[in-house]
């Protein structure tokens, strides 16, 4: 291999967050086709969690791999400007897409003849009165159907920026990052669009972001704890897993759904919320996360 293309490949790379990130946006992308074939080796087969959290963790655990190099050589002001930069970045792409999904689908829609196309994925809004929807769009308060992703990922970041000198002590990050869960589920507190909540609560996805963070950040005596907690955690992820896979049973198997007193059924069906990061997928995705690991 020539010495300039050895210089285009980045060496400071965790290849397995690569693997796992493209992994998950397979599956967000299988999950959004309806009885596609491959369905069956996603992720969201498993459990109640999905490609989601998967991807909110290893957003914490890059941003820890990114950042904290900065907040060490440079100290919080210049690592505060890199995530603010970062959020910037992100801000132009979404607003750029969220102009080309309003234009493409309202094209698809005069062109089909077809203004389902426009209730379907709730641009509608936008077109009935532009000029307040755009203020909102801006404000990430308009938010079309699929395009959720990066504004939770904007206001992630923007919750990681307070928290960022705690990069040197990761485990005290957990405090106000789950006590700020708490309050989410014990409360309900969210975001508002113009037209009710947003879809993925950031308010609570900080604390998955977070917790890929602490384990990103985990010194050699965390690593050796975790090691030798292996006989209580394993057993307990196991059974984390095998609870997944009987809720998803539950969600998708009519026979498993039947084999339930009803009112237990109906609980798991319309309880555990995606929105809000319900501890059934957090727990869920943990097992995985730490029998994967």
């Amino acid at each position: 291999m020539s010495h300039a293309m050895t210089r285009l490949i980045r060496l400071n790379r965790d290849l397995r967050v690569d693997f796992f990130r493209g992994y998950a946006l397979f599956c967000i992308f299988i999950g959004h086709i309806p009885d596609h074939a491959l369905w069956i080796i996603t992720i969201q087969v498993l459990g109640p969690s999905d490609a989601t959290e998967t991807f909110i963790f290893l957003a914490g655990y890059s941003a820890a791999f990114a950042y904290s190099r900065a907040l060490d050589d440079n100290g919080f002001l210049y690592a505060a400007v890199g995530v603010m930069l970062r959020v910037w970045q992100l801000y132009v792409v979404h607003i750029f897409m969220f102009v080309a999904f309003v234009g493409q689908v309202s094209w698809s829609a005069v062109r089909f003849a077809n203004p389902a196309y426009v209730d379907e994925q709730n641009i509608g809004a936008f077109l009935e009165m532009p000029h307040e929807a755009v203020i909102a769009a801006l404000l990430l308060r308009f938010q079309p159907a699929f395009m959720d992703i990066l504004p939770l990922y904007i206001v992630v970041l923007l919750l990681f920026i307070p928290l960022l000198p705690l990069l040197r002590r990761p485990l005290w990050l957990l405090l106000p990052s789950a006590g700020l869960y708490l309050v989410v589920r014990t409360t309900g507190l969210t975001l508002t669009t113009t037209t009710g909540h947003w879809f993925f609560n950031p308010l609570a996805s900080q604390f998955l972001f977070v917790l890929g963070a602490v384990v990103n950040r985990l010194d050699d005596a965390g690593k050796a704890r975790l090691a030798r907690g292996r006989a209580v955690l394993l057993p307990l992820s196991v059974l984390g897993a095998l609870i997944g896979l009987g809720i998803s049973a539950v969600w998708r198997v009519p026979s498993a759904f039947a084999l339930l007193p009803e009112h237990v059924a109906v609980a798991i069906y319309t309880r555990i919320d995606k929105s809000g990061l319900h501890p059934a997928r957090l727990l869920h995705f943990l097992s995985l996360a730490y029998l994967m690991a």
